[in-house]
């Protein structure tokens, strides 16, 4: 009985840290494709400038 229990807190957790891993990559997804058109923008104006 004991194992079950382990078994279903391990899986419980996993789900959980799977969860937010996803929750991460789309975020980080999301920040990465605002930011480089910004980060492309100074580069280019720098460029110019320099």
């Amino acid at each position: 009985m004991k194992f079950i229990i382990v078994q279903k807190v391990n899986h419980s957790t996993f789900f959980i840290i799977k969860h937010d891993l996803n929750e991460f990559k789309f975020c980080f997804t999301r920040f990465v494709k605002t930011l480089y058109p910004i980060l492309s923008a100074k580069k280019t104006l720098l460029l110019r400038l320099g």
